[in-house]
């Protein structure tokens, strides 16, 4: 289910950068439907996705000041998010390799061999520039550990879609990796 929300006035985003608890309590009645469904995609737990919606506003609050008003507000709040879960996934082990090769339908290419792949942060940086289709099917895939058939029903997709926004994927993330 896409969420349809509208970008909040700069004027209360930026009195929330100035300390305005009251505007930053109208950023929080805004994103907080959007964020926790965000994660609730990626955990599939209301217990996980209640604590990390938590911890994204705590660590929302405590950088608002870093905030570019330049850039969109939406965009840097889920990126926020996006570190926040798969930081999450790294503490509780729960992550795998992201090119854990199982069958041919990956298209293994020896140029993405992991060990030849550098440092994890370049690899998260460049997991987290992807489109947020293709991060949702290769999170579900190798941090989740999910089979094609299971991604395909929980993200209402066809297996051969999930199929190609898996291999676009990989091709992109390749792409965005230095050499």
């Amino acid at each position: 289910m896409a969420y349809h929300y509208q970008e909040l006035s700069r004027s209360i985003i930026i009195a929330a950068k100035k300390g305005s608890r009251d505007d930053f309590n109208r950023i929080v009645e805004r994103y907080q439907r959007p964020i926790y469904g965000f994660v609730n995609k990626m955990t599939h737990s209301p217990t996980e996705t209640e604590d990390l919606t938590q911890e994204i506003f705590l660590k929302l609050y405590l950088n608002i000041k870093k905030y570019d008003p330049e850039r969109r507000f939406s965009s840097w709040l889920f990126t926020i998010a996006r570190r926040i879960v798969i930081d999450y996934f790294r503490k509780k082990g729960r992550n795998k390799e992201l090119f854990i090769i199982d069958d041919p339908e990956n298209y293994f290419e020896p140029s993405i061999d992991p060990p030849n792949m550098g440092d994890k942060i370049d690899i998260q940086e460049a997991f987290l520039n992807l489109k947020p289709r293709y991060q949702r099917v290769l999170f579900l895939r190798y941090w989740k550990g999910e089979s094609y058939r299971s991604i395909s029903r929980k993200s209402h997709l066809s297996l051969n879609t999930v199929k190609t926004y898996i291999r676009r994927g990989k091709k992109e993330l390749r792409r965005k990796l230095p050499d």
